[in-house]
């Protein structure tokens, strides 16, 4: 069993709080997994690594709080905008878009399901209003 300095040590502990597991670690330092649990709780780094994820957690939250003013305000907008044209267009049109939508978005949740699937694989949802005719936007299928 090697002896580590302290750069190693450091190293270690850095790496086990983004993730990495002692027993990984262990094999690549060639140390025993119970010194290196043992120097781990030691250094409390358990009780850093709790409190790492916390205040991740909170700074998530609160940013999350901040934009969701501003989110709700876009999707009423939107919301609006989607009324107005969907009142201009044709009522054969609306029936048309609407059962497009519906496909697609049936065969999202079939993609979405099937979890072998590349998340780049599923496709987005998008439709165009060009005056008062509803159709696929079939040129920016990739885009988000």
């Amino acid at each position: 069993m090697a002896k580590l300095t302290g750069r190693q040590k450091s190293a270690i502990i850095a790496r086990y709080l983004a993730g990495e597991s002692i027993s990984n670690l262990a094999k690549e330092y060639n140390v025993t997994y119970q010194a290196l649990a043992k120097q781990v709780k030691k250094d409390k780094v358990q009780e850093r690594l709790k409190s790492s994820k916390i205040e991740q957690e909170m700074t998530m939250l609160a940013f999350m709080q901040s934009k969701r003013e501003q989110t709700q305000e876009i999707i009423d907008a939107l919301f609006a905008r989607l009324e107005e044209k969907m009142d201009k267009a044709k009522f054969k049109d609306c029936v048309a878009g609407i059962k497009e939508l519906a496909g697609l978005y049936i065969e999202r949740e079939q993609k979405v399901e099937d979890k072998t699937n590349n998340p780049e694989d599923i496709p987005v949802i998008k439709f165009v209003f060009d005056n008062t005719s509803i159709h696929k936007d079939d040129d920016n299928d990739k885009q988000a």
